[in-house]
């Protein structure tokens, strides 16, 4: 199915703990035809099953693409450009990075994925 830019529709979910098969279901309930994963970390020791070097392989079968974009769209980007400076607390603490999320906002990465995204373009 080809939309065109004025009318898509953009649905997030999340996996819990659910089965996989399930999460398909549902995914195929909204007739979602692209998953984009935008967990940094693709992986998860109590939902394997979620797991990047399985998970895609799942949504093929069942018709669904999947592309990964934690990369750019998760909460740990790559890019240390990313980040805010790190910034020492009154006591003197390091305190850990933060994103910075009006940077991410501005790259051409971002317009790239969610362009994509919208028009299915490889």
């Amino acid at each position: 199915m080809t939309t065109s830019p004025r009318n898509v529709e953009v649905y997030t979910i999340g996996h819990s703990n659910v089965a996989v098969d399930k999460l398909v279901l549902l995914l195929q309930k909204y007739r979602i035809e692209v998953l984009v994963d935008v967990r940094s970390v693709p992986y998860s020791k109590y939902s394997s099953q979620f797991n990047r070097d399985s998970f895609p392989e799942k949504l093929r079968e069942s018709n669904i693409e999947y592309k990964f974009a934690g990369n750019f769209l998760g909460g740990r980007p790559a890019d240390p450009n990313l980040y805010k400076s790190n910034e020492t607390s009154a006591d003197g603490e390091q305190s850990p990075r933060t994103v910075d999320y009006d940077k991410i906002a501005e790259t051409v990465q971002l317009l790239t994925v969610l362009v994509t995204c919208i028009t299915g373009l490889s």
